[in-house]
């Protein structure tokens, strides 16, 4: 309502505007358009629990038994399950198993949007799986709670040259790949994935809880390169063919980058 200051007479004026945004709303089975939401729920019929309320649906196992399942706006469906954590020298080409990934390790849903994994690999580090979904992102983070059992020089490895490798399975449809090279000095990089409405990009390393989280998973996905800021950790990707024959998708960073961080945790 407007009042003229001169005459006292009364405007009605009625105001418009349009929301833009990444992946605001998602098409119901019934074919309506619903407001997109940061949410999963528990799944009373088929166990486990499920974010449903997006573009984007994310089906997260019981266990770490099965894989995580995701649906993409295009209806592809991609299936990933963490295998295992190394040691990888890119000098010598040798690799030394950290630690597997726990099957039996449970799901625990943390209300809103976050699904989390504890205890998620055996052997000689400590780690959990968190999967936190959000209207416009979903990320799967291999969280570090302990130091390592022993360091890559303690297998002959050399810590200038050697990463610390995440090897999971991965099934579904072959993405388009865009590869940048993140570090000149190591030869780290990573292959952006595109799946079709759905992209991969960089990743990040990242101290908890401290200055150097990442921008919430809701802002608009970006594809860095160069060196991280903040004191944050390049974390690079590849697809690959595992010896068993199926694929394969590597997480790796550099040793020397992760180890500061590494350092400030539990043995």
């Amino acid at each position: 309502m407007e009042t003229n200051a001169a005459t006292g007479a009364v405007t009605q004026r009625t105001v418009h505007y349009t929301e833009l945004g990444s992946s605001l709303n998602y098409a119901a089975p019934d074919g309506t358009l619903q407001r997109s939401a940061d949410a999963i729920q528990i799944m009373t019929s088929t166990g486990g629990a499920a974010a449903l309320q997006g573009e984007t649906k994310v089906y997260f196992p019981p266990t770490l038994a099965d894989p995580l399942v995701i649906t993409t706006p295009m209806r592809q469906t991609i299936k990933l399950a963490p295998l295992a954590i190394y040691y990888y020298d890119t000098a010598s080409k040798k690799s030394v198993l950290l630690g597997a990934v726990r099957s039996q390790a449970q799901g625990e849903l943390e209300p809103p949007n976050v699904v989390r994994y504890d205890s998620a690999i055996t052997d000689s580090i400590r780690c959990s799986v968190r999967c936190v979904y959000t209207r416009s992102a979903f990320s799967s983070d291999l969280v570090f709670e302990s130091q390592p059992e022993k360091p890559p020089e303690a297998f002959g490895l050399n810590p200038a040259t050697t990463r610390i490798q995440l090897v999971q399975v991965v099934t579904g449809p072959t993405p388009s790949q865009t590869v940048h090279v993140l570090k000149p000095d190591t030869g780290l990089s990573d292959a952006t994935l595109d799946y079709g409405g759905l992209l991969s990009p960089v990743g990040r390393g990242f101290a908890l809880p401290d200055e150097d989280q990442p921008p919430s998973p809701g802002d608009p996905a970006s594809v860095p390169v160069g060196t991280g800021g903040n004191g944050q950790v390049l974390v690079g990707k590849q697809l690959v063919q595992l010896p068993d024959g199926r694929a394969g998708l590597i997480e790796e960073a550099d040793w020397l980058d992760l180890k500061p961080k590494l350092d400030a945790l539990a043995p």
